[in-house]
């Protein structure tokens, strides 16, 4: 499932992303380090997913080379 260039269709990654942190965190407190490492393994294939279709979003958009903060 990859997201098209729609900003609303970003959402459900975003909520997947903020998933797996609680996930890993939940699972670190309870002494599951294990379980943790399998909770962000899932992490770069998210983030890569968000960055790259913000990155097209936001390219499209007018004077986005202009705009501070976009440092990644």
């Amino acid at each position: 499932m990859s997201p098209g260039n729609d900003v609303a269709e970003l959402g459900p990654w975003f909520d997947e992303f903020e998933r797996l942190a609680a996930e890993a965190r939940h699972r670190f407190d309870q002494g599951d380090v294990i379980g943790a490492l399998a909770s962000l393994a899932a992490v770069p294939m998210v983030h890569e997913i968000l960055v790259n279709h913000c990155g097209s979003i936001t390219s499209n958009q007018p004077d986005a080379d202009q705009r501070p903060g976009l440092y990644l």
